[in-house]
């Protein structure tokens, strides 16, 4: 199993879809926009270069989840249209931590990413207000899935926490 760490990243352009779910609707959800934001790129040809991911603007642990599915591509301005967004990862430092396995046990690894980070004393670029976080920059990035790997325990996900 990796440790979680700190990493710095620059700023990287992306592609995305905007999504609500609630905790039960989430995993179906975002395997649906993957699939369908990857048809529409390849049918624009566009330029891909990294894995597809998942952004977490809002969690409301007693609602919903506010998030994008995208994708890091070259020129997205050129892609957007009304259902699909340019965005851009913010640069900075990053707590990381390697997820290995099937999706349903993420929420493990995010916990430990934050208790790392606890430890460590990081403050994360989160605001908190009751049961609702809003994140400048969580993401979960799909660096081996369905496509990959058929087998769900062999799946691979970033997981990147912005630093305040």
């Amino acid at each position: 199993m990796s440790q979680p760490y700190l990493a710095d990243y620059p700023a990287q352009a992306y592609l995305a879809t905007a999504h609500e779910a609630t905790e039960d609707t989430l995993s179906d959800t975002i395997a649906t926009a993957i699939t369908s934001l990857a048809d529409y790129l390849a049918a624009k040809d566009a330029v891909v270069f990294g894995a597809p991911f998942v952004r977490y603007h809002l969690i409301d642990r007693e609602g919903f989840i506010a998030f994008e599915v995208g994708y890091p591509v070259d020129e997205p301005d050129s892609l957007a249209d009304g259902e699909h967004k340019a965005g851009e990862m913010p640069s900075g430092r990053y707590g990381i931590y390697e997820h290995h396995g099937a999706p349903d046990a993420l929420v493990r690894s995010h916990k430990t990413l934050q208790s790392w980070g606890d430890k460590q004393q990081v403050a994360w670029a989160c605001e908190s207000s009751g049961t609702t976080e809003r994140w400048a920059g969580r993401f979960e990035h799909q660096l081996v899935g369905a496509e990959e790997q058929p087998d769900r325990s062999q799946w691979v996900a970033r997981i990147a926490y912005l630093c305040r």
